[in-house]
C-alpha cells in the first residue's frame, strides 16, 4: 500500500495584477520581516525556475509551502501554492488550505504596501483559530476517553 495517496495537501492557483519582480520582492520582505513565522533556509529558493519551498511555523501544526511563480505578460503573475504537513504534524486539507489563505493574505498586504505592524496583526488573528480547534479537539478526546472508561 502506498502512503502517497494519504498525504494531506491544500492547493491553490491564482493570477494577480502584479509583475513577477514585485511579487518576488514581497516574498523576500515577508521572509525578512516575519522570520519566526515564515522560515527561509539555505536552498529554499530556486531563482531559475521561480520556485520556493519553505516551512511555516504555526504552533501545533507546522506546514511546508511549495510555491511557483509564472510571469504571464510582464503585468500579471500566476502563483501556484501547495501546503502539506511537515514531518510529524497532522492537519486536514481545510487546515492546510487555511495556511495558504493566511500566506496569501500576508502577501497581499505586503504587495499593497501595508505597514508591517498591520501584517503582524493579521497573522496573530489567524493563529487564534488553530488554538480554538486544538482546544475543541482536546476536550472532545477527553470526553470520549472518560465515557469509555466510566
Amino acid at each position: 500500500m502506498s502512503l502517497a495517496g494519504t498525504i494531506q495537501r491544500g492547493q491553490k492557483e491564482i493570477t494577480i495584477d502584479y509583475p513577477i519582480t514585485e511579487v518576488k520582492d514581497a516574498i523576500m520582505k515577508i521572509f525578512k520581516d516575519l522570520p519566526g513565522k515564515y522560515v527561509l533556509r539555505k536552498n529554499d529558493i530556486n531563482e531559475v525556475f521561480n520556485t520556493y519551498h519553505f516551512p511555516v511555523m504555526s504552533g501545533i501544526n507546522p506546514v511546508i509551502i511549495d510555491m511557483s511563480l509564472k510571469n504571464n505578460d510582464g503585468k500579471t503573475t500566476t502563483i501556484t501554492i501547495t501546503a502539506s504537513n511537515a514531518t510529524g504534524s497532522f492537519g486536514s486539507n481545510s487546515i492546510l488550505e487555511g495556511h495558504i489563505q493566511d500566506y496569501l493574505l500576508v502577501l497581499g498586504k505586503v504587495l499593497s504596501n501595508e505597514q508591517i505592524e498591520d501584517v503582524k496583526k493579521a497573522i496573530n488573528t489567524s493563529g487564534c483559530m488553530v488554538l480554538v480547534l486544538f482546544a475543541m479537539t482536546t476536550s472532545t478526546l477527553v470526553y470520549y476517553l472518560l465515557s469509555v472508561l466510566i
